[in-house]
């Protein structure tokens, strides 16, 4: 019969004694077959928890997620966490699972790092823990707000592949576990910090750049708590600082005067302009925020400065991408009271809308910033071919010196100086940089040049969109950029609360830029 609502978000799923029920992405139900009716809400399901899977010994129902595996029990009206995929070192991604008893389940799993797409079986059986082999703990600690606390598990504060690769180091080495911790923001890290409750490891991953209390890395290393991570490189036998993309490791190193944060994957950012306002500056030269400002002056009324960015989203996305024209972190100065800056402002306050809901079409605007998120040849045959015909021109980021692209770091992690065990520690980390890693960590574009160019000859082989040429092109391209995003979010909020008074003119720029100087110098000094 009929379902009411959305038929295509309504899955059919069974309990353990056989009974059908009906799931979309929120709930399970129960059905009136007769009357062609969901009854019941009889529990809530989040999206990312499908399937709902027939249960055994005290559960109705499995509900198996990237992270957790959760009974329900429809007598008690309770769901509960059985166990945490992290805590069982499953190197793979757990799929389907069946309930033997309530210590077995067999679980289907796909090794996402191996590159092998066959699904394996596994008997995981819980054991008493004397079982267990002895292991040095190493702590990496990553950030989940305490909103994400909510409905997150602990697993979910780092990247699948990355969780994956915790799990796989922790089986096959005899004599160290990673486990992982989480903390809320800057304030909960240093209060532990503080207390000399100080972990092996921080992953500083993309989600850490969104919550209220965001954590500098570049504070911490100027206070000392991070290990330069360059010499542990250069003493490794099969690591070496010329298998790394360069700019990108000179762009991270300049950031504190030494590789405090080891970036682990990237997604590089690249702008595309309007070629009848910008053709002058395109082709890789340099351009500034005041040529921008000037292109943006002779372009209609109508038309915006970059799809759906307030003043305050475009402000933040062109000063991370080009944070050292205004701060030397490493030199521990910085420099508002100038013209850039303040064209900066200018450019933000006049031509993007103060608020959201004033979206533009790409072909009303400037500019177009995106990023590569799979493979250099798709952008080699969706963007570079058509570079300057269709109306579009590649650009530098403004005050980047030309980098053709900035780097985006997803992931990266540091080794802290006075942790417990910096050894192991870099056992770990090291893994990440090697070939196998970089090479099947998919989604995100490696670090390693050997790992981009193999992937990239694959690409070319298999799929053939673009030539040799566009291809080698492209990888030039990215052997020549060295801009790195800032993900020193502290700095950043500063400037932005700074500069709203201006966008609503209570301020003149020359104002914001004093208060400015004044605030992220004594910021600089504090971190050391």
């Amino acid at each position: 019969g009929e379902v009411p609502g959305d038929s295509s978000m309504h899955e059919i799923c069974q309990d353990r004694d056989g009974r059908v029920y009906i799931y979309d992405d929120t709930q399970v139900y129960t059905v009136d077959w007769e009357h062609h009716a969901l009854v019941e809400a009889l529990f809530p399901v989040n999206w990312d928890e499908h399937p709902v899977l027939p249960g055994g010994g005290p559960y109705d129902f499995l509900l198996s997620s990237g992270s957790v595996l959760k009974g329900v029990s429809l007598e008690s009206g309770t769901v509960t966490e059985i166990l945490q995929w992290a805590d069982c070192d499953l190197v793979e991604s757990a799929g389907t699972v069946v309930c033997v008893d309530e210590n077995t389940f067999l679980v289907s799993v796909w090794d996402l790092l191996s590159g092998d797409s066959n699904n394996q079986l596994l008997r995981l059986r819980r054991v008493p823990a004397e079982q267990i082999p002895e292991k040095t703990v190493i702590r990496m600690a990553a950030t989940l707000s305490q909103e994400q606390a909510e409905y997150m598990s602990k697993a979910d504060a780092v990247d699948q592949i990355l969780m994956m690769a915790i799990n796989r180091f922790n089986r096959g080495s005899s004599e160290y576990r990673v486990e992982l911790e989480t903390f809320s923001g800057a304030t909960e890290l240093g209060m532990m910090l503080a207390a000399g409750d100080i972990p092996d490891l921080i992953d500083w991953n993309n989600y850490g750049r969104f919550i209220n209390d965001p954590v500098s890395m570049e504070a911490l290393a100027g206070r000392g708590y991070l290990l330069d991570l360059e010499p542990l490189i250069d003493e490794d036998p099969e690591l070496s600082a010329g298998d790394l993309l360069p700019g990108l490791f000179t762009a991270a190193k300049s950031r504190t005067g030494g590789l405090h944060a080891v970036p682990i994957s990237i997604y590089p950012q690249f702008l595309q302009g309007r070629t009848e306002y910008v053709s002058e500056y395109a082709g890789g030269g340099a351009w500034t925020v005041s040529d921008l400002l000037e292109a943006a002056r002779a372009m209609p009324e109508d038309m915006s400065l970059i799809p759906y960015m307030t003043q305050q989203e475009a402000l933040s996305y062109f000063l991370e991408c080009a944070m050292p024209a205004f701060v030397d972190t490493d030199g521990g100065t910085c420099d508002f009271e100038n013209q850039t800056f303040y064209d900066l402002l200018t450019l933000c306050r006049d031509y993007c809308p103060a608020e959201t809901g004033e979206n533009y079409e790409p072909g009303d605007s400037l500019l177009i910033g995106d990023s590569i998120m799979g493979r250099l040849g798709q952008f080699a045959s969706e963007t570079l071919r058509t570079d300057g015909q269709s109306g579009w021109s590649l650009m530098p980021f403004p005050n980047t010196g030309g980098s053709p692209f900035v780097y985006a770091v997803y992931d990266e992690l540091s080794v802290c100086a006075y942790g417990a065990h910096p050894e192991g520690a870099w056992q770990f980390l090291r893994t990440l940089l090697t070939y196998d890693y970089q090479y099947n960590s998919r989604g995100m574009m490696p670090v390693r040049i050997d790992a981009m160019n193999a992937r990239e000859d694959l690409y070319l082989e298999v799929n053939g969109s673009c030539t040799a040429e566009e291809s080698q092109a492209v990888r030039t391209m990215i052997l020549n950029s060295t801009a790195l995003r800032s993900r020193d979010m502290t700095v950043v909020n500063m400037i932005l609360e700074e500069a709203s008074p201006f966008f609503a003119g209570d301020k003149n720029a020359e104002q914001v830029a004093a208060i400015l100087q004044s605030r992220v110098s004594i910021y600089l000094a504090e971190m050391g």
